[in-house]
C-alpha cells in the first residue's frame, strides 16, 4: 500500500527559551513530538518526517510545504493541532498550501510577475485537538491572541500571493526570520500566554 507519513512541525517558538539537551544542543520541537510517537506510541521511526525550521505557524506551513508535503508529493495531508490554535492554523495551510497551484487562477506575485511554478492541488483535512494541558486563564489568552493573529494572516494572504511572496516576507519582514527580525526585542507576552507556550 501507499506509505502514510507522519510531518512533525517546528524549530520551538519565539515566545519561549529554546530546549537544549546534556550537549547544549537545541531540542526541536519536532524532534519531541517524533520521539513521544515513537517511545509512546510505537510508531516506526522511518514513517516520521522532522520539520526543523519553523518558529510559528506560517512558518510551519511554508517550510512543511516547502521542505516536505512537495518534494514527495504528498496529494493529501491532515494538519493536527490543539482546538484553540485551528482556526489560524486553518486559514494559514488553506493559503500556504494553495499558493502556486495549477488549479489556481492565474494571479500576479507581488513584482507584477504571473506566477510560473505550479503544482497539483493538495486535499487537506483537519483535526482539532482538546485544550488540555492549559488552564482555563492560559486557554483564553490564547483564544484572544489567536483572534487577533488571524485578522494579521487574513491580510497577509491577500497581499502574498505565491511561495516567492511568502519566502521574502519571511526572510526579510518576519521577526524569527529575518536579520533585522532577529535583532529585534523580544516580544512582551503576559505571563497567562507565556506558561500557555511552556506547557
Amino acid at each position: 500500500g501507499t506509505q502514510i507519513y507522519i510531518v512533525t512541525l517546528s524549530a520551538g517558538t519565539a515566545h519561549t527559551s529554546q530546549l537544549l539537551n546534556k550537549k547544549g544542543l537545541p531540542i526541536w520541537e519536532s524532534a519531541a513530538s517524533a520521539a513521544y510517537l515513537v517511545k509512546r506510541h510505537g510508531v516506526d521511526p522511518k514513517a516520521i518526517l522532522m520539520e526543523t525550521t519553523s518558529y510559528d505557524t506560517i512558518g510551519n506551513a511554508f517550510f512543511a510545504r516547502t521542505q516536505i508535503c512537495d518534494q514527495m508529493g504528498f496529494k493529501r495531508i491532515a494538519v493536527i493541532t490543539s482546538d484553540f490554535h485551528m482556526p489560524r492554523s486553518r486559514a494559514i495551510f488553506d493559503w500556504i498550501f494553495n499558493l502556486d497551484r495549477a488549479n489556481s487562477k492565474a494571479e500576479k506575485n507581488s513584482s507584477g510577475a504571473e506566477n510560473k511554478n505550479t503544482s497539483a492541488p493538495v486535499e487537506i483535512s483537519y483535526l482539532a485537538t482538546p485544550n488540555a494541558g492549559l488552564s482555563n486563564e492560559e486557554v483564553k489568552a490564547r483564544e484572544e491572541r489567536e483572534k487577533r493573529s488571524l485578522g494579521n494572516v487574513l491580510k497577509l494572504a491577500k497581499s502574498h500571493k505565491s511561495l516567492k511572496d511568502v519566502l521574502l516576507f519571511l526572510m526579510t519582514d518576519h521577526r524569527m526570520y529575518s536579520v533585522e527580525g532577529l535583532e529585534a526585542e523580544a516580544e512582551e507576552i503576559s505571563d497567562d500566554l507565556k506558561r500557555s507556550y511552556d506547557s
